[in-house]
C-alpha cells in the first residue's frame, strides 16, 4: 500500500483477502470494526454482507443488503446479490425481481444473467430462463468454448475436448471452469493424471469457492491413492456444501480406505440421510458398520 491509499481502501482489500483465503470471520470482523465508525458505507455493507453469506447467516446478510440499497438504490451489486441471499433460500419469487433491477442497471453482468436464468428456471419460466443463460453464455467466448468442449466430453470425443480446453487456457490461463474440464479429459482418457491433479489444484488456489473442482480433486486424490489429501478435499467441499451427499459419501470412503472406521460411518450415514438410494454408498456404509462391529466383537 502506498502513502496515499486510504485507511477504506485499506481496509476493503485486507477484508477481501481473507474472503480469499476462506476466512469469512476475519473479514466480518474487519468490516464490522470499520463500519462501527463508518455506518454508511455502501462498500464495507457489501463485503459484510458476504461475509455473512459464506457462514451461511443469511437473514443477516439480507438485512445489511437491504440497509446498503436503501443508501444506493442504483447500485447494481447490491441488488444482485440480494437477489442471491434469496435464491439461496429457495425464496425464487423475491430473487427474480432483484436480480431483473441489477440487470437493468447494469446489462454487462453476466452472473446476474446466470443467476436470473437459475431463478427463472426454478420457478417454471423455462423461456425466459434459456434466454438468460443463453444471454450468459454470450458474454464470454471462452464460456461457450468451454460449454462445447464438456459436451464434447459427454459424447467421449475426448481428444477434440482436450483441444478446445487447451485452447481456451491459452488464451486465458485462469479460467478455472476449463483447468476442471481439461482435468476431467485427462481422467476421462486415463492419462496425465498427475497434470489433471495440477489442474484441480490450481483451479480451486485461484477459486476457494469451486465445489466442483474440490470435489473432482477429492475423487482423483482417492483414485491416486493419496488417502489424507483426498479427506481434506472432500471435507472442503462439506464445509461449502453441508448437504451434499456425494462428497459425504466419497468422504466415507475416503476415510475407510485411510483406516478410520468410526469417521467413515459418520461421513456414509449422512450421505445416506441426504440421500438414501445410492448403492455405492450403501455398500460402503454396510463394510464399514460390519468393520465396526467385528471390532466391538473383539474387543
Amino acid at each position: 500500500m502506498n502513502e496515499e491509499t486510504s485507511p477504506k481502501d485499506i481496509s476493503i482489500a485486507q477484508a477481501i483477502s481473507f474472503m480469499r483465503s476462506n476466512r469469512p470471520l476475519r473479514a466480518e470482523e474487519l468490516c464490522r470494526d470499520y463500519l462501527s465508525k463508518n455506518p454508511g458505507c455502501t462498500e464495507h455493507l457489501r463485503l459484510l454482507s458476504h461475509a455473512l453469506m459464506k457462514q451461511n447467516r443469511l437473514t443477516e446478510a439480507e438485512e445489511k443488503l437491504r440497509f446498503a440499497i436503501s443508501l444506493s438504490p442504483n447500485y447494481p451489486q447490491l441488488h444482485e446479490d440480494l437477489g442471491s441471499v434469496f435464491a439461496m433460500q429457495s425464496r425464487f419469487d423475491e430473487a427474480i425481481p432483484e436480480l431483473e433491477t441489477a440487470i437493468q442497471l447494469q446489462p454487462a453482468l453476466p452472473l446476474a444473467h446466470k443467476k436470473l436464468g437459475q431463478a427463472l428456471a426454478a420457478v417454471g419460466r423455462g423461456k425466459e430462463a434459456d434466454e438468460e443463460f443463453q444471454r450468459y453464455i454470450d458474454s464470454d467466448p471462452n464460456r461457450e468454448a468451454v460449454i462445447k468442449a464438456a459436451d464434447l466430453l459427454n459424447e467421449e470425443k475426448t481428444e477434440e475436448a482436450m483441444d478446445a480446453l487447451r485452447a481456451v487456457l491459452k488464451s486465458k490461463p485462469d479460467d478455472v471452469n476449463a483447468m476442471r474440464y481439461l482435468a476431467l479429459a485427462y481422467r476421462q482418457a486415463d492419462k496425465n493424471l498427475q497434470d489433471a491433479e495440477a489442474l484441480l489444484r490450481s483451479a480451486v488456489q485461484q477459486a476457494p469457492d469451486f465445489i466442483p473442482a474440490w470435489f473432482d480433486l477429492g475423487s482423483l486424490l482417492s483414485m491416486r491413492d493419496k488417502r489424507m489429501e483426498a479427506i481434506a478435499a472432500y471435507e472442503k467441499v462439506v464445509e461449502l456444501d453441508p448437504e451434499n451427499a456425494a462428497a459425504w459419501g466419497g468422504l466415507g470412503s475416503a476415510y475407510a480406505v485411510a483406516m478410520y472406521p468410526d469417521k467413515s460411518a459418520e461421513a456414509y450415514a449422512k450421505s445416506v440421510a441426504l440421500k438414501p438410494d445410492v448403492p455405492n454408498v450403501l455398500m460402503g456404509q454396510a463394510h464399514v458398520l460390519k468393520t465396526l462391529g467385528d471390532q466391538s466383537g473383539c474387543s
